[in-house]
């Protein structure tokens, strides 16, 4: 298992830095509606000075090689917005919130017909192959603190491609910044993700919730609900049993 830091982050910085604005745009949208000018720009700086400080000491796992790397910089940017809206006493329930809609603004700023496109290729034979082929590769841990995943086919037809996570980088990234609070509201933003693209998407369980995995259960047809409000989920409620099987293993 590798432990790299070759500077990675650090190469791609103007690329992480428009991520970062193109995310940090909807959020003072939605910060607009509560707080003043002055303090919405006072949220902004200081997120992008966290941000400035987070990407130098995010995990390699690959860099470009792994499609996986883009999540652990959407995680690094949510935790930059986090961080400021943290020490103004917001609670985890509003910070979840702010979380979860600029996601959605977020995916929403692409134009449709792109996403529609993106959504119809995920699910052609191509796409599906070489996603087989990074899940049985990122089974062997070539690297720490990267995800592993599973191919699930679907043996009654009840979905068309199903696939888990095993291991969450997110998860031990926000671990290590004391914000696994936060995750789960992070988690949510893949129902706006799917939703944008056309794939209806279903989920049971979250390690950030405190199940054993993440169950991905994706489909061509019918219409991927809304991740807002959290509680209609299942997923969401696996916390309530307390299942720290995930935990125990780290």
């Amino acid at each position: 298992m590798k432990d790299v830091n070759n500077n990675y982050y650090v190469k791609i910085k103007p690329k992480m830095m428009k991520e970062f604005e193109l995310m940090y745009k909807g959020t003072k949208r939605i910060l607009r509606e509560q707080y003043s000018e002055f303090e919405v720009e006072s949220f902004y700086k200081k997120s992008k000075e966290e941000y400035g400080k987070l990407f130098r000491k995010l995990p390699y796992i690959g860099g470009k090689k792994n499609g996986q790397t883009i999540n652990v910089i959407m995680g690094a940017i949510i935790l930059a917005i986090v961080f400021p809206l943290e020490e103004n006493n917001i609670s985890i329930q509003k910070i979840g919130k702010i979380i979860f809609d600029t996601f959605q603004l977020y995916f929403d700023s692409n134009p449709k017909f792109i996403m529609k496109l993106i959504g119809k290729f995920l699910l052609t034979r191509f796409s599906i192959n070489k996603m087989k082929k990074n899940m049985e590769k990122s089974q062997k841990r070539e690297y720490k603190e990267d995800f592993v995943m599973e191919y699930i086919e679907s043996e009654k037809g009840e979905f068309d491609h199903g696939y888990n996570y095993l291991e969450c980088a997110l998860y031990t990234l926000y671990q290590k910044h004391n914000a696994l609070k936060y995750l789960p509201y992070v988690c949510l933003g893949d129902y706006a993700l799917f939703k944008s693209i056309g794939i209806v998407f279903k989920r049971t369980q979250t390690i950030a919730n405190g199940g054993e995995l993440c169950d991905f259960r994706l489909t061509k047809h019918g219409e991927t609900v809304h991740g807002w409000p959290p509680e209609k989920h299942k997923e969401w409620n696996i916390q309530n049993n307390q299942n720290l099987s995930y935990r125990s293993k780290l």
